[in-house]
This record gives C-alpha cells, structure tokens and sequence, in this order.
C-alpha cells in the first residue's frame, strides 16, 4: 500500500529564526524538530539558507511584525541580470545628467495608473450591518497621468481620461476650464496617440512657461516608463528638441519611478477618504459622478496630507509607546493646576444621547475623517448594547440560591 503523501508545511520566519538559535547554541539539528515538531529535512533546509533568513528578516521596516509571517524566499530567476540593468541603468542616468548639465527642476517623471472611481473598499474595521447578497461591485474605471519634476515646484494638472468625448453635463462648458486635462479613448486606457497629443500640446508648453517664468533655461528631460502605450524617443521630443525623453528599464516601475511610488499611491488614498466621507454625509453613493470628480477639486488630491506617512507597518512595542505617551501627555495637561473631583455616575442612556448628538455634529462638519466617525459610531453602539442589557429584567430564580440535595 502506497504511503500517503505528507501535507507541505508553511513555517513562519519567527520559527525558523527560532531554530537556527537553537543550532547555533550547539544542540543537534534532531532538537529543534522535536520542538517545534518539524521533520528534520526541513530543519536542515533552515539551516542551510539561515543568512539568508537573517537578512530578510531584519532588512524590513518592522521586523518583530514581519517576522510572524510565513513566507517563500526565493531569489529571482535572473538576479545577477536584473541587477546588472539597475546598475546600467542608474549610471546612464547619472551620467546623462551631468553630460546634459540637467537640474533638479528639469528632470520630469510621468506615469499613469488606474482609478476606479466609485469601487468601495472590501474591508473595514468593524460593520455588523447584514451582508448584501448577490453584491456587485462598480467597476467605472478612469485613467489618470501624473507628472512633475523632481524638485517639486511644478506639477502638471492630471491627465483624465475617460470613455466619452464629452458628456451631457460638459455640453455647454468649455473643457479647457476643468481642472484637468481631459481626454477621451474608448476603452479608458492611455494609448500612442493620447500620450502624443498630451506630450506636444500640454507638457511642452507648460514646461516652456516654466523655465520663462522662473529664467530656468529651456532645456528638459522626461523619464518614462517602457509601457507599450508610449511612443518611441524621435516621437517623444519637442520641435526644436529642448525637450528629450529617456525610458526606463522595463518591469522596474514599482522599484525606480518616483512618480509610482511617492505621488500617485497617496493620491488614490487621499481619493478613497474622500469617496467614503461623500458616502457617509451624503448618504448614498449611486448619484456620483465624474463632474462630482472634477468638482472635487482633484489638483488637492496632489496638495494635501504633505505628512501623510503612507502605509506603514508598527510592531507591538511602537503602538504601545505611541498610545503610552498620548495618555501621559493628555493627562499631564488635564491635571495640571487643576483639582480632581469625583461626579456621580454616568448612565448608559445619557452615554448613548451624548455620543448620537456628537455623531449628528461630526457628520455636519467638512474636516472629520472617516475614522472619527467609525469611532464615535462604535462607542454609540457600545453604549446602546450596555444600555439594552440593563434593560433586561431579572428572572426570578436568581434571587434564590440553588442548594444541594
């Protein structure tokens, strides 16, 4: 009878650092299996590549969290060749720059990225309301490009394009008033000819109005990723060729592209917090729209939250410290010059008509976030459940003691 096959176990990085502590105080590789109940393969597995796990472990920006994760270490198929093209590739760079005498200020970055403008996030904190069945999600898509040096000081207007060449609500309305550049292509995407039109009737003259307004001399290099939709570098350039383009490496966008990672990541999530407080004050989100879009003023979704950290992972001890001084502050202000006094207790109804009437004020207002008013709206839901069960009446038969026969 054959055997059956043994089940592949995932084990996490937290246990394979565990393991190689244990080798490495001078206990046989058979020790740590019995602990940990590993087959002793794969302790010499872990073992074996335990450099390799060190160094990924503690190369993140929140080890502890990190490490309790179960994940692969591979090396990519062509590491050596994918380093070789970054090092090129950075080095041409550096040496077009200096070779062109190119400053901070003309040296632009573009790229594009999808927006799918009234997709609801599909997870929350907490929501105990009943699952929609049969729920489809909206799938209204738009594109967006961005571009801007990398100085900072000049920041093209989005780039919007969209299916129809000009809606109903635009009928009477000039489109070179929108906040955006507006474009339109049948299926939503950026394609050769859009980037052209882009290219020589937006960004060469506003780049041109730049460097004449702030005597920056007129000379500007565009780095652009290597998408199939870009034309090649002859179409890529200006009449009197003050403005050139470079292409960068192909699948290094997430890696090498400023614009990727430092502007249009924020700008999306700027983009939900705005969709979902619509969604909240508003009540309903089947009558958004693009002019609701556009009217939104999207030139700040660039702007604001110049400190927002993005996404970051803290481990244990930073959310404890980070929460341990917030109360010792609050409460040293609190306390300070004034004298404590004890006050009656505060029912669960007066705890729930307090915190309804600061939920109606917190909707009313134009600066509360999401996360104020999922907050409050928890406390009020705590407040009503403690509230309930007070209400409750006691059965009889607690009052009595049940005795032993």
């Amino acid at each position: 009878m054959a055997s059956k096959k043994r089940k592949r176990a995932c084990i996490s990085l937290e246990t394979k650092l565990k393991v190689n502590d244990e080798i490495s105080k001078g206990q046989s590789q058979r020790h740590p299996s019995k602990i940990f109940g590993i087959p002793k393969s794969t302790v010499a597995d872990v073992w074996k590549h335990r450099d390799k796990t060190k160094d990924h472990v503690f190369a993140a920006e929140a080890p502890e969290e990190y490490a309790k994760k179960c994940i692969i270490i591979r090396d990519p198929d062509f590491s050596e060749l994918d380093r070789s093209c970054y090092v090129y590739t950075a080095a041409e760079l550096e040496s077009r720059l200096k070779t062109g005498g190119y400053s901070s200020d003309q040296v632009f970055n573009a790229d594009e990225t999808g927006l799918w403008w009234r997709l609801m996030p599909s997870k929350s904190f907490e929501c105990r309301e009943r699952r929609a069945k049969k729920f489809k999600k909206a799938k209204e898509r738009v594109t967006l490009l961005g571009c801007a040096n990398a100085s900072g000081t000049c920041r093209l207007p989005l780039a919007f394009i969209n299916k129809s060449a000009k809606l109903r609500c635009f009928k009477n309305m000039d489109m070179n008033n929108l906040p955006v550049h507006y474009f339109s292509q049948q299926k939503s995407w950026m394609d050769a000819r859009l980037f052209t039109d882009w290219f020589h009737h937006k960004f060469v003259p506003h780049v041109k109005r730049l460097c004449e307004g702030n005597v920056i001399e007129y000379k500007i290099l565009l780095l652009l990723d290597n998408a199939p939709a870009n034309p090649s570098i002859e179409v890529l350039q200006s009449h009197d060729g003050c403005v050139t383009t470079m292409f960068l490496p192909p699948n290094t966008t997430s890696l090498v592209q400023p614009m990727d990672q430092a502007v249009l990541d924020p700008l999306k999530r700027r983009y939900k917090k705005r969709l979902l407080r619509h969604i909240i004050l508003e009540n309903e989100s089947s009558s958004l729209s693009i002019p609701d879009i556009l009217k939104n003023h999207p030139e700040e979704w660039l702007s604001e939250d110049v400190d927002d950290p993005g996404h970051q992972i803290l481990s244990n001890a930073e959310i404890i410290a980070t929460v341990a001084d917030e109360i010792s502050d609050h409460s040293s202000d609190s306390n300070e010059g004034v004298e404590i006094q004890r006050s009656a207790k505060v029912t669960h109804s007066q705890a729930y008509d307090a915190l309804a009437t600061v939920l109606e004020w917190l909707e009313e207002q134009d600066n509360v976030t999401l996360e104020h008013l999922l907050l409050v709206k928890k406390w009020r839901d705590l407040a009503a459940n403690r509230r309930r069960q007070s209400q409750i009446q006691t059965r009889i038969g607690s009052f009595f003691k049940r005795t032993e026969p």
